[in-house]
């Protein structure tokens, strides 16, 4: 079935939206190459010029974000009220349509927008203003429930979200946002990071971010569905909203923004082998006719040695709330079945974001696991998308290992727990007989990223 020309007109809008965001991060690293090397009353004329065309750009963002989600909801409802001949709900659609996207000025904006870049002119600013009375303050219970946060940023004007952002930084990382709106806030923050150039020469945070801005410029497709003031960060392939299937790979030791397109590529193998033609495109991976979107989470310090592993358990546990609330928010993008992969130290973070209350997801995998903090396949509970938990089993939880891995065998230590792939475990067991280096899990074509496709398609 072909999308709907609401669906479309969101997408293209979206497009936009990354686009500028391209632009942003550029900018945004030839301002702070240039800031390292000129000085003088004209390099003082000229960064005052480029901080105003970022500033110019950052509403552009915002903006097409914007339209993009009003386009994506309301107007899908509008499309499908009048295909149903349901005019009251015709009605009330048109209303809300009417109501978010507000003034003449800002119906005429919608057309500009459409034209892309070269429509934002010097009044863009001053007319967003005056369509505004003073900003509201956000409600208390914003970080709290991500239902409620998506309802509030939902009913905001692009100006209020814009302020909201500014004063609560960490508002794009929350649960509950739409993946257009976390991917703009979090491009605009990359291109502050940026412009604010490195620290110096052997800074992290700004090697992390350099990293994420290649991969982004890079990859026109992905979305940046997270981003820490360290550098730590989520990346996807697509938008989730759009998807049937979302893979979240938890990756391990040595991983992080430094090392994204590494983890990229693991999660994408993941949705290749799902059936489709890898997961390159906007629509992610094809699976059968459906999508499949990958994400890799790189939100957590990860250990940076396998000896700094071995024993350490407090990273995990560090990683696993942020690793629950991410998992929610997916539940309020997308209708698409979840499946999340923790491999190697990934594993132990994943199965303890799964102790407890447990996390949203249709299907566990373990792959390569030195233990996943519980005893039994039983302790680790899912969450399907009306919030119905299960334990886990079999059915819902599987591992894959090679016997002659030798990171699972820290298992026999006990610091995380026993072997996920053990049969005493009580999960979809997958023990290779042949050889496996412990990089290997996810190389195209082979008989362990094969299994692990198996057991999330299952």
């Amino acid at each position: 079935m072909s999308a709907s020309v609401a669906t479309e007109a969101a997408q293209t809008v979206g497009d936009s939206a990354r686009r500028w965001g391209v632009i942003a991060i550029e900018l945004a690293s030839i301002s702070a190459g240039m800031r390292d090397s000129w000085s003088g009353l004209a390099a003082l004329a000229t960064f005052a010029r480029l901080d105003e065309l970022a500033r110019r750009i950052e509403r552009a963002i915002g903006e097409h974000a914007y339209l993009a989600e009003v386009l994506a909801a309301e107007g899908a409802r509008l499309e499908g009220a009048i295909a149903r001949s349901d005019r009251e709900a015709a009605a009330d659609a048109d209303a809300a349509l009417v109501a978010l996207l507000g003034t003449d000025w800002e119906a005429d904006r919608v057309r500009s927008l459409l034209q892309g870049p070269v429509a934002v002119d010097e009044s863009t600013a001053p007319a967003g203003l005056r369509g505004h009375g003073p900003l509201r303050p956000p409600p208390s219970y914003l970080g709290v429930d991500p239902a409620v946060r998506a309802a509030a940023w939902h009913g905001l004007s692009p100006f209020e979200r814009a302020a909201w952002a500014e004063r609560h930084p960490g508002l794009s990382d929350g649960a509950g946002l739409a993946a257009t709106s976390r991917d703009a806030l979090n491009r605009v923050e990359l291109a502050r990071a940026l412009g604010g150039g490195p620290a110096g020469a052997d800074n992290r945070t700004h090697r992390r971010m350099t990293a994420a801005a290649r991969h982004l410029v890079a990859q026109p497709d992905a979305r940046l569905l997270g981003l820490r003031p360290d550098g730590r960060g989520v990346l996807a392939s697509g938008d989730p909203g759009d998807a049937d299937e979302v893979v979240t790979l938890v990756p391990g030791t040595g991983a992080s923004m430094e090392t994204i397109d590494r983890s990229v590529e693991r999660a994408d193998a993941v949705c290749e082998e799902l059936g489709g033609r890898g997961s390159g495109g906007d629509d992610g991976g094809d699976i059968g006719g459906e999508r499949c979107v990958s994400i890799a989470w790189m939100d957590y310090e990860a250990p940076e040695t396998i000896p700094a592993a071995a024993l350490d358990r407090g990273r995990a546990d560090d990683a696993a709330p942020r690793l629950r609330e991410f998992q929610e928010g997916l539940r309020e993008m997308t209708d698409g079945r979840l499946g999340a992969i923790g491999y190697s130290y990934g594993g132990v973070a994943l199965g303890l974001a799964a102790s407890g209350s447990g996390v949203s997801a249709d299907e566990l995998a373990f792959v390569a696991a030195p233990g996943v903090g519980a005893e039994h396949a039983s302790e680790l509970t899912l969450r399907d998308g009306e919030g119905t938990r299960r334990a886990g089993g079999p059915e819902s939880v599987s591992a894959v290992a090679s016997r002659w891995d030798p990171i699972p065998w820290w298992a026999l230590t006990k610091t995380f727990g026993p072997d996920p792939s053990g049969a005493d475990f009580g999960a979809d067991s997958r023990r290779l007989d042949g050889f496996v280096g412990h990089s290997d899990y996810f190389d195209r074509r082979s008989v362990p990223l094969a299994e692990i496709g198996e057991a999330l398609g299952e």
